[in-house]
């Protein structure tokens, strides 16, 4: 590299880095990954690189290389750094912060969203405005944009609680990152949620103003019920005290009512003072059991109903209980003498009449679901989720006895039963898999929408059929004949199967007889074990011939016939008559609105295929605390099971004798509880050997005991109190002769009234003192389920306990909390607003203009991709300096210009007129080879010197010869000759023209 690169470089160097921190001194730029910054000293490298691998280009096309490639790496460099511009915007953006829970009265929430709009109509052009909403949680109502069009609110927010805090977040998060912030705060302050200081302090430390508007309003004749207080702990026949707490702000009145259990066991006329009353209500409760005790009051006058209702409940604990659900007496009666002969008491009820609540659920310590379906559970799902809540929650036993209703066949696949037992409904692991195939035949149902109908009820059939069952849809399509919408096939994908039934337009068949003879050899040939056909029609088709129906009752078809507005007699009895014959049943359907249920339950009945009707030989295979004292010789066999696979942590002794070694009985912990499955029945129709062993009460002993929720007496003490929205459990254990009992091992679950448990982490905070927090703010009862061990004595057991909360705390707020407001406002250097718009000056803001980022590393690069086209451009093609003042010379002539004539093109256009004279002057004014030559040399303006030296030439050889003349060694014209290219071709004219001056003197 020479010297003046080495200076060039530096130069450039220094020059770049030293603009960079112009700009960043300035604040115009920010560099956010600055570290790249580092390549640039590289950039001297660039001067040394060119001359090695572009010498062979002209020095100025070089240099112009170089440049772009200095230019290309400064882009990626750049790009690399991140390089933003800073830009600076003084627009302020407000977001109005409303308080819509359920203290603030209804007429308030309007006069809130009216201020907001009236005061956005103050602001500046530039300004933007947003609006948020918020109660137990918060929802952007606007974003920020440059006007508010917000008529009504829309968001759907609980307004059970407030939570302050949590609104002042999310509004910070809601700001665009371009402007300055402001919030408008509009509360009464009463937040029962968070901690609002909390939320200013977040809101000021992210450069946030804050403003509030006090909410004001105020109660005058209100009356609430504060707490309905009943002891924690009270036994059986013992007299106690239940009172009740009024509020109240005026001098009232009212009718009061005390219930247990939703029953009136009281009723008076109270008087209240103003302030807090207490009315007390003796009681005494001589059986055992969960009693949920409410108190109402119907006040003379009064402004909130929703708070005039308060709960408390009471627990005594009996002896161990087992209930034992069955649809009929019979499919329990063998569990029962089982139960009893092991002291156990068993009450029999059926599913109708289960416990509907957490609470009742708490008199018994192990349910027993003998042979009931899901459909047969009265509340469905919710009374599936209180019973898994109880057993994984409260610790009660569960135990599923197998039938012809239970397991996969009773519907219970993805139910939370499922989750709660030992063992799935999902078959997909086994060899063999049982399935059933059903075929669907639909007549156009002629009553208004009966189409429709018949859809939809032939797509819920499908739902209710398992992934492996195999389904089939026949009708008698457009074209006037019977055909499959789609033939027999499994329902792995029945989301198909529902896109061509809405698609389908079933019309009036004249005959049954073709599509019966279908759906019959399409089962005929499934390897299904239940094969059932589903006919829904008005009945007035021409009947099936009856060879058809015969082979279909020989196969173990079966067909089901529902009749929706037959014509005749005629048609129902034709009706009647197939489901006779081939072992099916036959609705009559007065409302379109029952077909639905009717085509589940049928659709149902594939799921007998779940059931293995064979005699099997049950096989132990291991001996647990179930089977205790039991040979693997001495099982009786079985008549049949229903089909199920073992869970992952189940415990697995009993298992079937065929290749799926399918479970008969298993067992595993489920959260505080213990759940047990056994696949077959218990009756004289599955278990008819059993019934006679001798062991069969010890069996069913030994896993009803081990399943059951342990009873046994405590010295433990248990009291809940409850602070705004946080309970605190308190636990005392002293022992008999009075010492405390440490080091207690503990687990408590709450249970809330959606039945969502939590597990509560229990501390020891002084001698036989135990404490847990939880939240409490779902309204209902909480219960609170606590199993401890003694590991010094052994003794274990549970204890029972919780909270009711009968009404949000929102209804307790009775005016603004105006001090929590006072002292916000001077937490965040805030103003308290006035409510009107005109003096409050909303959209004024002392902070300065806010600093944005506008990252352009996309653009640097984008200019570094072009720049390198243009480099490998000028380093291919060569732009001469005549390529450019041509260029030029177009230019100036497109303006009218005249392009200047060059010094060179005046002199070679007098050399060339020379040469004409000359030549003009020779005999025949033929050219020579030489004069060709020199004209050639004339033409190309790249040997000027040459043509001079022609001309002088050929006068000589006109004129006589004479000797040279030498001219002095120091003359100019010597120096001349010796300088640049230039001087030498002046030196050859000066000497030529001489030489014709001498011969015209000589003449």
């Amino acid at each position: 590299m020479k010297r003046k690169h080495l200076i060039w470089a530096a130069s450039i160097t220094s020059a770049t880095l030293a603009l960079l921190g112009l700009c960043l001194g300035l604040g115009w730029v920010e560099f956010f990954s600055p570290v790249w910054l580092l390549a640039l000293l590289l950039l001297p490298l660039f001067f040394w690189l060119p001359w090695r691998g572009i010498s062979g280009l002209p020095p100025h096309m070089n240099m112009g290389a170089l440049g772009l490639r200095l230019v290309v790496f400064i882009c990626l460099t750049l790009a690399l750094a991140d390089l933003r511009l800073v830009l600076r915007n003084d627009a302020l953006c407000v977001f109005f912060v409303l308080d819509q829970s359920a203290s603030i009265p209804e007429g308030i929430v309007q006069q809130q969203l009216e201020y907001a709009r009236r005061a956005s109509q103050t602001k500046e052009s530039d300004d933007r405005t947003g609006l948020l909403v918020f109660g137990t949680n918060a929802s952007v109502e606007a974003i920020a944009e440059r006007e508010l069009q917000v008529s009504a609110i829309q968001s759907g927010i609980d307004r059970d609680y407030t939570n302050i805090e949590d609104a002042l977040r999310l509004a910070m998060a809601a700001f665009p990152q371009d402007t300055r912030r402001k919030l408008v705060l509009m509360s009464d302050g009463n937040e029962n949620l968070g901690n609002m200081l909390e939320g200013v302090r977040h809101a000021v430390g992210n450069g946030a103003e804050l403003a509030i508007l006090p909410v004001h309003y105020d109660y005058t004749s209100e009356v609430l019920i504060e707490k309905v207080y009943v002891p924690e702990q009270i036994k059986r026949r013992e007299s106690f005290d239940l009172k009740v707490h009024i509020s109240s702000l005026t001098r009232n009145g009212g009718m009061l009512t005390i219930y247990r259990n939703g029953t009136p066991i009281a009723e008076q006329e109270v008087e209240l003072e103003p302030g807090t009353n207490t009315f007390t209500i003796a009681q005494k409760l001589d059986e055992p059991g969960f009693f949920d005790y409410s108190a109402r009051i119907r006040p003379r006058s009064d402004q909130i109903p929703q708070n005039n209702e308060g709960r408390g409940f009471v627990y005594i604990q009996g002896e161990s209980r087992i209930l034992l659900v069955a649809p009929t007496a019979l499919e329990a009666q063998f569990l029962a003498a089982a139960c009893r002969s092991e002291n156990l008491e068993a009450d029999i009820v059926q599913p109708s009449s289960m416990p509907t609540s957490l609470g009742e659920l708490q008199n018994y310590d192990c349910v027993i679901l003998c042979n009931v379906s899901a459909g047969e559970i009265p509340q469905g799902l919710e009374q599936m989720r209180m019973l898994r809540s109880a057993v994984r929650d409260l610790g009660i036993g569960l135990i599923m006895v197998g039938g012809s209703n239970s397991f996969g066949a009773g519907d219970y696949h993805q139910t939370p039963i499922e989750d709660a037992l030992p063992v799935s409904m999902d078959l997909k692991q086994k060899k063999v898999i049982p399935k059933g195939a059903m075929v669907l035949i639909l007549h156009t149902c002629e009553f208004p929408d009966g189409n429709y109908w018949a859809k939809e009820i032939s797509k819920q059939a499908i739902n209710t059929i398992n992934p492996q069952d195999e389904a089939g849809l026949l009708l008698y399509d457009y074209q006037n004949q019977e055909s499959w919408l789609f033939e027999l096939q499994t329902a792995e994908n029945k989301q198909k199967m529902y896109r061509m039934i809405d698609g389908a337009v079933p019309g009036d068949m004249p005959s049954f007889g073709p599509p019966f003879e279908m759906a019959y050899r399409a089962l005929a040939d499934s390897d299904a074990m239940v094969r059932h056909i589903i006919l829904i029609s008005d009945g007035d088709p021409a009947s099936p011939a009856d060879a058809v129906i015969a082979n279909m009752a020989a196969a173990n078809i079966t067909c089901s016939t529902i009749g929706i507005n037959p014509h005749t007699m005629r048609d129902v009895q034709q009706l009647e008559t197939i489901a006779q014959r081939t072992g099916g049943q036959y609705y009559f359907a007065n409302n379109p609105q029952e077909l639905p249920q009717i085509f589940i339950k049928e659709a149902k009945v594939v799921k007998r295929a779940l059931i293995f009707n064979e005699v099997f030989q049950p096989t132990l295979i291991i001996s647990t605390e179930l089977t205790k004292g039991m040979r693997p010789e001495e099982l009786p066999p079985l008549k049949a099971y229903v089909a199920t696979s073992a869970k992952q942590r189940a415990m697995v002794p009993i298992v079937s004798d065929n290749e799926n070694h399918d479970p008969v009985l298993a067992y595993w912990q489920f959260g505080l509880g213990r759940t047990v499955a056994f696949t077959s029945d218990a009756t004289a129709n599955w278990a008819e050997y059993w019934l006679e062993w001798d062991k069969f009460e010890k069996f069913w002993g030994q896993i009803v005991r081990w399943s059951a929720r342990k009873r046994e007496q405590s010295n433990l003490e248990i009291s809940t109190q409850i602070e705004g929205n946080r309970g605190r459990l308190i636990i005392d254990a002293v022992d008999e002769s009075g010492q405390f009992i440490n080091f207690l091992e503990l687990q408590a679950r709450l249970v809330d009234p959606d039945y969502a448990g939590e597990l509560l982490e229990i501390r020891q905070t002084a001698p036989g003192r135990y404490e847990a927090e939880f939240e409490a703010q779902k309204v209902g009862t909480n219960l609170l389920n606590i199993a401890y061990k003694d590991p010094q004595t052994g003794a274990q057991g549970f204890l029972t306990s919780g909270v009711a909360v009968p009404y949000p705390l929102e209804y307790q707020q009775l005016r603004t909390n105006s001090a929590l407001l006072r002292r916000a406002a001077a937490l965040a250097d805030g103003e308290l607003l006035t409510g009107d718009p005109a003096i409050d000056l909303v959209y004024e803001s002392d902070q300065p203009p806010v600093r944005a980022f506008q990252g352009i590393w996309k653009w640097l690069i984008i200019a570094a991709i072009l720049l390198f086209f243009v480099d490998v451009f000028v380093r291919r093609v060569i732009i001469t300096r005549e390529d450019f003042a041509f260029a030029w010379g177009k230019v100036a002539e497109s303006f009218g210009r005249r392009p200047r004539v060059r010094e060179r093109d005046q002199t070679m256009g007098a050399l060339l007129e020379r040469k004409k004279q000359v030549f003009a002057k020779r005999e025949g004014g033929q050219p020579t080879a030489f004069k060709e030559q020199l004209d050639a040399a004339a033409a190309s303006e790249i040997q000027p010197e040459f043509a001079a030296r022609a001309e002088t030439a050929d006068d000589e050889k006109t004129r006589p010869s004479a000797p040279k003349a030498e001219p002095p060694a120091d003359s100019a014209s010597s120096r001349e000759s010796a300088g640049d290219y230039t001087g030498r071709l002046l030196a050859a004219k000066r000497r030529a023209r001489e030489k014709r001056q001498e011969n015209d003197d000589s003449k």
